[in-house]
C-alpha cells in the first residue's frame, strides 16, 4: 500500500530529515521530509538502523519496540516529539497481534492527547516484518515562540524530575522537544536539555538554604 499527501502546488521549501539512528532508506525516498512548518514522516519497520538486519525473528513485541525507537529517532533529528504527533497509520501482518502491539504503542503515545490513529491489517509488510507505522506531527512552533517558552519549558524539566520521571520519559516531553530545538539553532543562547537538567538535579538535591 502507498500512502501519499499531496501540497498545493505553489512553492514551499522541503527538507530531507536524514539520521543515522534510523534504518536508511532503502528506495527513492527520505526518512522524513520537512515541507513548511510540517514534518511527514516515512514509515517504519523493525530494523536495527546500525547492521540494516530486521529485529525480532517475528516476535511482535520486539518489533513494535525496535519501530517505535526508529520513528522517535526521526522525529528527535527533526526536532520534534512523540507528544506533537496528531496522526499515526500502523500496519500490522495479522490484527491477532493488534493488543501487543496497542500496549507498546501506547508507552510512546499514550500521553496527553493522544494522536488520531488507523491500525489496519495488510497482506504482507517489506521484510516480511509483523508491524510497520508511521507518524505526522503538528506544525512546529518558530523560533521566536520557542524563546517565548524557554522559561515555561525549564519549569517544566524541574516538575518532571521532582514527580520522579525518567530521563527516557523526561526525553520524549514536548518541552525537551523545543529546548533541543532552541540549543541547536541558539547554541550561544541556549544551553542543551541534557545540561539543563544536570543542573536543575543538582538544585534539587542541594537545596538553598533560606
Amino acid at each position: 500500500m502507498i500512502v501519499a499527501t499531496a501540497v498545493e502546488n505553489q512553492p514551499m521549501s522541503a527538507k530531507a530529515i536524514t539520521t543515522q539512528d534510523a534504518p536508511a532508506p532503502v528506495g527513492p525516498y527520505n526518512q522524513a521530509v520537512l515541507a513548511g512548518e510540517w514534518l511527514y514522516c516515512s514509515g517504519q519497520i523493525p530494523l536495527d538502523p546500525a547492521t540494516g538486519e530486521m529485529v525480532g525473528n517475528g516476535d511482535v513485541a520486539a518489533e513494535t519496540h525496535q519501530v517505535l525507537k526508529n520513528l522517535c529517532a526521526v522525529l528527535k533529528e527533526a526536532g520534534a516529539t512523540p507528544a506533537q504527533v496528531v496522526r499515526t497509520t500502523v500496519f500490522l501482518a495479522d490484527l491477532g497481534d493488534f493488543a501487543t502491539v496497542n500496549g507498546i504503542y501506547a508507552e510512546v503515545f499514550g500521553e496527553g492527547v493522544s494522536p488520531a490513529r488507523a491500525c489496519v491489517q495488510v497482506a504482507a509488510l517489506p521484510k516480511g516484518a509483523r508491524v510497520e507505522s508511521g507518524p505526522m506531527p503538528q506544525a512546529k512552533l518558530t523560533i521566536g515562540e520557542l524563546e517565548a517558552g524557554y522559561p515555561m519549558y525549564c519549569k517544566a524539566l524541574r516538575r518532571l524530575l521532582q514527580q520522579g520521571k525518567t530521563v527516557q520519559d523526561i526525553e520524549r516531553t514536548v518541552c525537551w522537544g523545543h529546548l533541543e530545538t532552541l540549543n541547536r539553532c541558539l547554541p550561544t543562547r541556549y544551553k542543551s536539555p541534557s545540561y539543563l537538567l544536570a543542573l536543575i538535579r543538582r538544585d534539587l538535591e542541594n537545596p538553598k538554604e533560606d
